[in-house]
């Protein structure tokens, strides 16, 4: 079993994981667990209703109660995930006294977490029908919502969010503790106005940065209350509306994203994220003009939301334009467009917004409806971008050949070819072989920060790698401009210069430099 010795919570994904690999409870981490072992950091456990062999270990089992302790007084568990699963099908022989002490196990389970203090990362996972209820489950945790001074992220999720349910929440979270910096409702029915409301006017009043939503459906009522609470949510600075992978959970309509774009401009808002959330065409455009004026969104995540491919979901080719013209004002320097049916057509509008705005990181994951003169077009188009540092290119195709890219990152042809290549772009992810190349020796050398310098290196390591034959062309150079050359040379190739005079020694005589030479061959200065 391997030690996670990552301490470094400064940030939650959005899956919650931070930097941790949970393990699912059984009888060796509970021991573990009793033995306060440093080993065992972060758990899944399922509090289900089963007792059934086939199911593995049975949590309920435990008598938390008296076992208690192994959780409580634990000093190293740090990411605690329970998924309360006790439901009618787990119930098949199981008396309803059975349920009931179950129920009253689970809840001692509930009590123990809420004395520990040493959990950064807890995430609730309830169940609609059976199951201890998320207001017994929030009332329980309360205490280490308040108190704990390490914990960093609550979620919950799978839950009928009551009035009774969501003012406990509002409680909680109004007095948590300072340190709690990411709050998420996951997957949970029946969220209204009122509701969200009551928490979003819990959440102005503390330190959290980090707002999950992902996987419900949001109302255009909810969404308006959103849009006009985050002017006032000061302190966040992430909302999340993540679907899911079957694409099943998380809705909002295109005038819910226009109640939560009008909110945006005066907010502090600088990630907005609907992965896999299909806002649609109309979505994506109003989104898109509302951050053209805005100048605190940096990043957005837009993978398969805005043209699936659905009858509904496809972006005509002027709407792509549209989409992008307006991003050209962005304050944006993280977009992701993945698998959005981005094809040949909105290649030139894509290139154009990369090229006038500030990107920095651009996501195209799944993007496989470019065919290979569209690719050949898309790299030709980013030779002169200064900003656009990463490229995520996975699962594109094979339309993408590696020889477009190393073109672009240096044209060999000439020595103001390879000038006149990308000396931006530092980091390709999702082309293996790419990286395996003189290519990734490309990358490295788009990383300095001095440009001038990288074309050199580049005409130096690259462009005179064939030895005597690139050389040549330095025959037909106007001798005024020779000094120059040699200087730029004599920085970085003392190899390349000593090829250049063993190859070409007239260049160097005392006539080819007009008379008697007053300076040794490494004394020229620009």
């Amino acid at each position: 079993m391997a030690e996670n010795n990552n301490n470094d919570d400064s940030s939650v994904d959005s899956d919650f994981s931070g930097p941790y690999e949970p393990l699912d409870l059984n009888e060796e981490e509970l021991r573990m667990l009793k033995e306060n072992s440093k080993y065992v950091d972060s758990l899944y456990v399922t509090l289900s209703g089963h007792g059934n062999r086939n199911y593995g270990f049975d949590e309920l089992s435990v008598d938390w109660e008296s076992d208690g302790s192994a959780i409580s007084d634990n000093t190293h568990l740090h990411w605690l995930e329970i998924r309360d699963y006790i439901d009618q099908t787990d119930l098949e022989g199981v008396a309803a006294r059975d349920l009931r002490a179950r129920i009253r196990n689970a809840k001692a389970f509930y009590r123990a977490v809420a004395l520990n203090r040493s959990i950064r990362y807890l995430t609730v996972e309830g169940n609609v029908n059976r199951g201890v209820a998320m207001e017994d489950v929030v009332s329980i945790l309360t205490p280490c919502l308040r108190e704990s001074p390490k914990l960093r992220c609550f979620v919950v999720g799978d839950f009928d969010l009551s009035a009774r349910t969501s003012q406990l929440l509002a409680s909680a979270i109004y007095n948590c503790t300072a340190t709690l910096s990411t709050f998420g409702l996951k997957r949970v029915n029946s969220i209204t106005a009122t509701s969200m409301s009551k928490i979003l006017d819990a959440v102005k009043k503390s330190n959290i940065s980090s707002l999950v939503l992902d996987e419900n459906t949001i109302s255009d009522e909810v969404a308006t209350v959103l849009g006009n609470a985050l002017p006032t949510l000061c302190n966040v600075n992430s909302v999340s509306f993540r679907g899911d992978y079957e694409m099943e959970h998380g809705r909002i309509t295109a005038e819910g994203v226009e109640a939560i774009s009008d909110g945006l401009n005066n907010s502090s808002v600088e990630s907005l994220n609907f992965w896999r959330n299909e806002i649609g065409t109309t979505g994506g455009i109003v989104l898109a003009e509302t951050l053209s004026t805005n100048t605190v969104l940096k990043r957005l995540d837009l993978t398969m939301a805005l043209s699936t491919g659905y009858s509904e979901y496809i972006f005509s080719e002027v709407g792509w334009k549209m989409f992008f013209d307006f991003l050209q004002s962005s304050a944006l320097i993280d977009l992701s467009l993945g698998c959005n049916n981005i094809g040949d057509a909105n290649v030139a509008p894509l290139v154009e917004f990369l090229n006038s705005s500030s990107l920095e990181s651009l996501d195209l994951w799944g993007v496989r409806d470019v065919s290979a003169s569209g690719w050949a077009r898309f790299f030709d188009g980013l030779r002169g971008n200064t900003s656009l540092t990463t490229l995520k290119m996975h699962s594109v195709g094979s339309n993408l050949k590696d020889e477009l890219i190393r073109s672009a990152l240096c044209d060999e042809a000439t020595i103001e070819s390879v000038c006149n290549s990308n000396h931006t772009l530092a980091v390709l992810k999702g082309r293996y072989a790419f990286a395996r190349s003189d290519g990734q020796r490309l990358l490295e050398m788009n990383e300095d920060t001095d440009k001038a310098k990288v074309a050199r290196r580049k005409i130096l390591e690259f462009y005179f790698r064939n030895g005597d034959e690139n050389l040549q062309e330095l025959v037909t150079m106007e001798m005024n401009l020779m000094p120059q050359v040699l200087e730029c040379v004599g920085r970085d190739g003392i190899k390349v210069s000593y090829q250049l005079v063993r190859s070409m020694p007239s260049l160097f005589s005392t006539n080819a430099l007009g008379g008697k030479r007053k300076r040794g061959f490494f004394s020229w200065r620009a």
